[in-house]
């Protein structure tokens, strides 16, 4: 992944998780979230593709 894709994508999430914070989510909760798909992204080693469903 170039840089300029690695940033972008960084923005975005930066956006998302201050959009979430300044819409009331406690940080704590966020913080939780982040670690819990990390680990889930760790065990698959791949963002599993199934969290683009509506189920």
């Amino acid at each position: 992944m170039d840089d300029d894709v690695f940033s972008d994508l960084a923005a975005d999430l930066e956006a998302w998780l201050a959009t979430q914070s300044q819409d009331g989510a406690p940080d704590l909760v966020l913080v939780g979230l982040l670690r819990g798909y990390a680990d889930e992204i760790e065990r698959h080693g791949y963002v599993p593709r199934s969290w683009l469903s509506d189920e």
